[in-house]
């Protein structure tokens, strides 16, 4: 892609330009061009910005192409724009604010790495010639000797090792190599400079600008248009609540819903936004206890079903009774059975039947995975730790209640 004319550095001359510059004159150039040109380290670390105008290019190519885009090909693009057409002085800044010093940070064994950290790291690259490039990072799981990191374009989370002793000759050679790229003036080595000397405010700007514009919205190291996603009808929510439930999954991730649903593994972004968006927005019935962009959900309340109970129960905080066998559980019921964590119990094995909607399921097709263990017979007194009077009060009221 060829440099606008107002841009140039000093070593790209116009057609027909007299014979190459002597290497004496090259070296001069070359210093003047990393002073006072595109690499300069006043503009990278203290002026540069980001402009409406980027924000809405990247909307505009979102539209068009469907496509949901790491923070990596976003940086990218903005770094290219301002090496062929400067700093856009003409448009309007995008939100700004305070900024975490932490937000974005270049790869260091020796600090403390939290999980969410965006961090610069130097992977393996495909590009001729160039055996590494820059990319960004998510931090996602940390430990005493090394961290996990999500990499833009890397499908498995990649292992970095942390202390003292865990900086490479590798690691030596992969930062000696995007050194030697700002000696280097193809417009694919420009841009990898920029992005790995001046990252952790370039990528740093960006994120926040992203993350205070309503259109986008990051998930999983990718970001996409708010206007596009597609949701998932409540009856599909129904039925991965349902399925969570009877298959007592525990936390799932979005392929995990994305599985269960049937849905295609390659399901289009607007499909897998949207179905992170309605997740998000169904409290009563999902929990995320991950991330908004990493997200991790879990039921936070029972399944829109009409259960009938197996067992009796009482309420472990105030003794009172909240079902008894053959009992239809109604919503309030279920759910104070769920708050104590005994909804399973109530209802007992795999085969206890399950009305859905009026519907009776029969025996063995609900609750494949039903809470194991048993509850407490009516039948056999609950005995107490000592015996006092209002263990003795209990104990009565339990007998009493078995013999009706």
């Amino acid at each position: 892609m060829e440099l606008s004319e107002t841009d140039r550095g000093p070593l790209q001359r116009p057609d027909g330009a007299d014979s190459a510059m002597s290497n004496a004159r090259q070296d001069s150039a070359l210093e003047r061009y990393r002073m006072y040109g595109r690499f300069s380290e006043r503009y990278w670390s203290k002026l540069f910005g980001i402009a409406e105008a980027d924000l809405t290019r990247f909307a505009t190519q979102m539209r068009e192409s469907g496509r949901a885009v790491t923070l990596t090909d976003l940086a990218r693009d903005v770094i290219r724009a301002r090496l062929q057409a400067g700093s856009q002085l003409s448009s309007e800044p995008a939100p700004s604010g305070d900024m975490s010093s932490w937000i974005v940070r270049q790869w260091d064994p020796g600090v403390n790495w939290r999980e969410g950290d965006r961090v610069m790291v130097v992977v393996a690259s495909s590009l001729q010639g160039r055996p590494h490039r820059p990319c960004v990072g998510e931090v996602i799981h940390v430990e005493d000797d090394g961290v996990a990191v999500n990499i833009d374009g890397i499908a498995e989370p990649q292992l970095f090792a942390l202390g003292p002793g865990a900086q490479s000759r590798e690691s030596e050679a992969k930062e000696a190599e995007m050194l030697g790229l700002g000696q280097r003036f193809d417009e694919d080595a420009q841009i990898d400079f920029v992005l790995w000397r001046y990252g952790s405010r370039a990528v740093g700007r960006l994120l926040y600008a992203l993350d205070a514009d309503s259109r986008f919205v990051e998930l999983e190291g990718l970001w996409f248009l708010r206007e596009l996603t597609v949701l998932p009808s409540g009856s599909m929510l129904a039925r991965l609540a349902e399925t969570m439930f009877e298959q007592n999954t525990g936390p799932v991730r979005l392929d995990d819903v994305v599985a269960v649903l049937s849905l295609a593994g390659t399901a289009p972004p607007a499909a897998r936004f949207g179905l992170a968006q309605a997740l998000g927005e169904r409290t009563g019935l999902f929990e995320n206890i991950g991330s908004a962009a990493r997200p991790v959900w879990t039921l936070a309340g029972p399944p829109p079903l009409v259960f009938t109970a197996r067992h009796a129960v009482y309420d472990p905080e105030t003794y009172v009774v909240l079902c008894v066998p053959g009992e239809t559980l109604s919503v309030k019921v279920a759910q104070q059975l769920w708050r104590v964590g005994l909804l399973r119990a109530a209802l007992g094995r795999a085969s206890d039947q399950v009305v859905d909607a009026g519907t009776t399921r029969g025996p063995g097709s609900a609750l494949p995975s039903a809470e194991k263990q048993s509850s407490p017979s009516i039948d056999v007194p609950v005995t107490a730790a000592s015996a006092d009077e209002t263990a003795v009060r209990r104990r009565r009221r339990w007998r009493l209640f078995s013999r009706g």
